[in-house]
């Protein structure tokens, strides 16, 4: 954008503006990392985001919301169930929009040794 301003009614100043840097909305799960298997029936995720407030989905449930520390998003996933799981982050751009994370697919595996 240029902007031509009038300075004592003769000469014009030509203004370059700079365009702002878009900011990237970004939304990851670090924690487990997909095809990770887990070995005990508890796990705290971790997300990294660009947003001021973080939510998980697991195996579709209904958003649940993670807490903030220490520059990423953590959620305490407790009584895992044998099998196969989804994990799904989201975060609220300040446009309001929802940005969704890959899925992570990942599973628990206990042994008779691990509880």
């Amino acid at each position: 954008m240029i902007l031509e301003v009038e300075k004592n009614g003769k000469k014009k100043i030509k203004i370059k503006q700079k365009k702002s840097p878009s900011v990237k909305n970004y939304v990851v799960i670090d924690h487990p990392q997909n095809g990770e298997i887990l070995n005990s029936n508890y796990y705290t995720l971790r997300i990294g985001a660009s947003s001021a407030k973080a939510q998980i989905a697991i195996d579709g449930s209904d958003w649940m919301d993670c807490r903030c520390a220490a520059g990423y998003f953590w959620y305490d996933w407790t009584d895992i169930s044998q099998g196969s799981h989804k994990l799904t982050a989201r975060i609220q751009t300040v446009q309001g929009e929802f940005k969704t994370s890959k899925s992570v697919q990942c599973q628990l595996f206990l042994n008779d040794s691990v509880k």
